[in-house]
């Protein structure tokens, strides 16, 4: 069998994968585990009146690395939040618990969509696994969900 049959009877194995500890990241379910942290956090303000746009950007950076310490990012978004990036535990665990930044009330969270990333193994072993198998025994690498392709000859 030539490599370009072999390619064509193979399944392509997809996967979410979420980072690692080299690089962050949670489970997928938003439970952080001890090798896995948010590096992406969104802060938001929990009062509309009082948007984090109205406060000084030296401000919030004062409060910011009093609060928590020196982060490795902080960028407003169009719609008013803040992201903050993070390449420490400790940071980031502070992050989340913020309730007040400058005397403005705020909600902590972490980016849906920066602490995550998607990725394509291609792998003939994996062909006759279940789904749940795979994710079982990649959930260590930070893998929380799988599926087959098929590739039709």
């Amino acid at each position: 069998m030539d490599a370009a049959e072999h390619s064509k009877t193979n399944k392509d194995t997809v996967s979410k994968r979420r980072k690692t500890a080299d690089t962050d990241s949670d489970d997928g379910d938003g439970v952080f585990t001890h090798t896995n942290f948010p590096k992406f956090v969104i802060i938001s303000p929990s009062d509309v009146n009082k948007p984090l746009l109205m406060i000084s950007p030296f401000v919030l950076s004062k409060a910011l690395q009093a609060a928590v310490g020196t982060l490795k990012s902080v960028g407003c978004q169009q719609n008013g939040n803040v992201l903050v990036e993070t390449d420490n535990r400790t940071y980031s665990t502070k992050l989340l618990a913020l309730t007040d930044i400058a005397g403005c009330p705020v909600q902590a969270s972490a980016h849906r969509t920066l602490n995550s990333s998607k990725r394509v193994i291609k792998c003939a072993d994996l062909k006759l696994c279940k789904k749940e198998e795979i994710i079982e025994e990649l959930c260590p690498q930070g893998v929380v969900d799988s599926f087959n392709i098929t590739v039709k000859s």
